[in-house]
């Protein structure tokens, strides 16, 4: 159905219609139709998918916020500029509840138009980087209980291991653990396909112990080759309050003569737990064998200020969605910086997440971060691309 041969513009006034026609074809020859609300231009998409639709706001009969949000039920979503003149925040909020309706393809600039705005627009499309989208389906595959319990068992569910570098030397000193599944019929599954469901199952704590125990033999390979790096593996409260959590992990460390100094546990708080004392003596008891405890995603989800306070974290990881948006945000940069203060403050480590560009990694090390992940630095390695890795790099992040 794509016709990809004609610009929609909504916009219910006529002189701004007008305005924006102009300007468009200032910069290019396809032709443009204009409609004056939201339920008008989903007609227009049924007949043909635009190059482009450029998007006001505020407009009668259905608003621009109305249209992205029935825009998301279709299965070909064409390309949206958001022209407002709406604070910089408001638009902001509309561009995240478009992106979590699965439409991401969304741009936003400021009125006035201006010809630079719309060429702007169309050269986002001309390098592919914003342009229509056919849906797929995402949900996750379906498993049983019995088929995850053997997976975890049958050492199908392994880590893979994502680099942290440190801001000051630009080397490796840390890695974690992030569950991936090898499937024998699927392929590489990641937590998305099977997390929920083993939560459901109430596989967590086993899914810990798999991660844990091919982590510590990873690791403390790593270091009797001379490579003494850290290694994060991730528990929910629910994991540290099950019977035996303690003696296993101390016995296993044992076990693979690896130092408690060189683990990190990830505290991941997805459940709210009542068991506050137990939890508080659990975590206490991991720092006195001299363990690390980070808390993760600080600042969404249970993550909050009185558990970094009340607990004996020594690391605070910085959430991937305020990383992404901090050199776009002011609110998102003052979270990221707000959030490395505080951690100094309180004598803590500092892990960002989700670092995606240079410039993102130089603000963070400019801010004092002191560790970064990310798709910048490395994605996820499996153990054998791990020593590649480690064998063939200076330990640097590309340029």
């Amino acid at each position: 159905m794509s016709d990809l041969s004609y610009i929609l513009v909504i916009e219910d006034d006529p002189f701004q219609q007008m305005v924006i026609e102009s300007m468009i074809k200032k910069c290019d020859s396809i032709p443009v139709k204009s409609v004056s609300n939201g339920l008008l231009a989903l007609q227009e998409l049924k007949q043909a998918m635009p190059r482009l639709v450029v998007c006001d706001l505020h407009m009668p009969v259905m608003d621009g916020v109305d249209f992205l949000y029935e825009l998301s039920k279709q299965i070909e979503t064409p390309p949206v500029c958001i022209l407002s003149s709406v604070e910089v925040e408001i638009q902001r909020s509309v561009l995240e509840m478009a992106n979590k309706y699965g439409i991401d393809n969304v741009i936003s600039v400021n009125k006035p138009l201006s010809v630079s705005k719309i060429e702007h627009a169309l050269s986002l499309i001309e390098r592919g980087l914003v342009k229509s989208k056919v849906k797929v389906d995402k949900s996750p595959l379906q498993f049983s209980s019995a088929e995850l319990k053997s997976a975890i068992e049958q050492g199908e569910v392994q880590p893979f291991f994502q680099p942290q570098i440190s801001s000051q030397t630009e080397s490796i000193v840390s890695l974690e653990a992030l569950a991936r599944w090898v499937h024998p019929k699927h392929g590489l599954l990641s937590p998305f396909h099977f997390i929920e469901q083993l939560s459901e199952y109430n596989l967590d704590y086993e899914l810990f112990k798999c991660m844990l125990s091919q982590s510590v033999v990873v690791a403390s390979s790593l270091r009797k080759q001379g490579r003494a790096l850290n290694i994060s593996v991730n528990a929910t409260p629910s994991d540290l309050l099950q019977e035996g959590f303690l003696p296993f992990v101390v016995e296993l460390l044992k076990e693979h003569d690896f130092p408690t100094r060189l683990l990190t546990i990830e505290i991941t708080e997805t459940q709210v737990t009542k068991e506050e004392a137990k939890l508080l003596y659990i975590v206490s008891k991991l720092r006195i064998n001299g363990i690390e405890l980070a808390i993760d995603d600080f600042g969404t989800g249970n993550s909050s200020l009185s558990q970094l306070i009340s607990s004996p974290f020594t690391e605070l990881k910085i959430d991937l969605s305020f990383v992404k948006e901090m050199l776009t945000s002011e609110k998102h940069m003052a979270a990221v910086s707000s959030s490395i203060m505080l951690a100094k403050n309180l004598k803590l480590k500092t892990v960002a997440e989700g670092v995606e560009t240079k410039e993102q990694a130089e603000k963070l090390s400019e801010l004092g971060c002191d560790l970064m992940q990310g798709y910048y630095f490395y994605k996820p390695l499996s153990v054998d691309q791990l020593m590649t890795c480690l064998d063939t790099s200076t330990n640097k992040p590309r340029a």
